[in-house]
Order: structure tokens, then C-alpha cells, then sequence
């Protein structure tokens, strides 16, 4: 779970209390202790080579700690993000690769159904996403790099038909996010890259799906 500092507690706490409700059986993962989110497991880096792309990814886009933070371990974990607030949807729209949309306001049983497929998504790029990536410590061509990864994540975009079908009036329902494809724009960060060990690295560049909540999408 991934949710701004910015955030009014209103909004925040309408979020919560739709995601502790309905999907109270899951495990839900979270970047620092909160009050607000009792029974959700605090999750931290596993070494310290993800937390230092954690800082670079920082730095190079000059992004939020937490919201750094919570792609690189969310990544590590191959887990998707649950964002939850209007501020976490533009913290991430400025750095997304792709997005889904979807109708103005979904059901539960769509909800669930499109949570389970993010999972899916996440894991499914897992391995090839994290592997390619290695690439960013070698000598590449960026051009053929970013396209490769793009063709993954428009192809796994097929997965939402069900959303895309839809013609009413929308709303961005995920965004997808790649640190890696960002990391190969920045001569800066590939070269911090080069400090960091990339077998124990590698972990926080999967493709990631970032699902978006907020008050205005879920039912009261």
C-alpha cells in the first residue's frame, strides 16, 4: 500500500476502511508503521543494494522518499501497489509508463477480480522484466531497451479488456510504472548504477502495476 503524506485524513481514511473491509483475508503490505493500518504487515528493503536504487531513484527523478520507496520494495516483493488518494494518483501519473482505465465506479466483484489480475500482471513480468534489466549495467541500446519493455506492457495491457470495453465516462484505474525504462533515459542514475551490486539489485526493476484507489471509485 502506497498512500502520500499529503493526503487529507478524510479521504485516507475512506480508502482504508474500504480496502481493511473488503479484502480483509489478503495479506496487505505496507512502507512504515501507521495507526491508521493496524493489521497490515511493514515491509523494508531485504538488502541494502535495493535501498541504494531507492535513493538514486530518488535523487534522479526527484520523486518522494515514501513513494521511492514503495516501488523499489513493492518490486522486490513482486507484489503490485495499491495506491490509495487522489495525491498518490498524481505522484505516480507523472512517472507511469502505460495506464488502464475504467469505468467511473466499479463494483466489488470487478474490483476483486482486477486486484487479482494486477497480481498476475506483477508476477508473470517478474522474471523477464528483472532479467532484462541487468542490461542497464551493460553497454545497451536505449532506443531497442525502453521498446522491448514497452511491447511487454502493452501486451499485458490486453489482460483489462473487460475495463477497456467499457464507454461510459472514465477514470484511470492503474497506472504501470518502470524504473528500469526511467533509469536508461538518466545518464546520471546509470551511472550510480555501476556502485550497485546488480544481481542484488536487479529485484526493484520489475514492471510494476500500480492499482488506484480512491473515495470517488469505491462504493461507501
Amino acid at each position: 500500500v502506497y498512500f502520500s503524506e499529503d493526503e487529507s485524513e478524510e479521504e485516507l481514511h475512506a480508502c482504508i476502511s474500504w480496502l481493511s473491509r473488503r479484502f480483509k483475508y489478503r495479506e496487505i503490505g505496507i512502507i512504515g508503521a501507521s495507526e491508521n493500518f493496524k493489521g497490515f504487515k511493514e515491509l523494508g528493503y531485504y538488502n541494502r543494494e535495493l535501498e541504494k536504487v531507492s535513493e538514486v531513484l530518488k535523487s534522479s527523478l526527484e520523486i518522494k522518499s515514501r513513494l521511492s520507496r514503495a516501488i523499489v520494495i513493492a518490486s522486490s516483493f513482486a507484489s503490485p501497489i495499491i495506491a490509495l488518494g487522489r495525491k498518490a494518483e498524481k505522484e505516480l501519473e507523472k512517472i507511469k509508463a502505460a495506464e488502464v482505465k475504467s469505468e467511473e465506479k466499479l463494483d466489488l466483484k470487478t474490483w476483486k477480480l482486477h486486484l487479482r489480475i494486477a497480481n498476475y500482471s506483477v508476477l508473470d513480468l517478474y522474471s523477464w522484466s528483472t532479467e532484462h534489466a541487468i542490461l542497464l549495467w551493460e553497454k545497451f541500446n536505449k532506443k531497442s531497451f525502453i521498446s522491448e519493455r514497452a511491447e511487454k506492457i502493452e501486451k499485458d495491457r490486453k489482460r483489462y479488456w473487460r475495463l477497456r470495453e467499457i464507454k461510459e465516462k472514465e477514470r484511470n484505474f492503474m497506472f504501470y510504472i518502470d524504473i528500469a525504462s526511467l533509469f536508461a533515459e538518466k545518464e546520471e542514475a546509470l551511472n550510480a548504477l555501476f556502485q550497485i551490486n546488480r544481481e542484488k539489485a536487479s529485484p526493484a526493476f520489475a514492471i510494476e502495476c500500480a492499482v488506484l484507489v480512491n473515495s470517488a471509485k469505491i462504493e461507501k
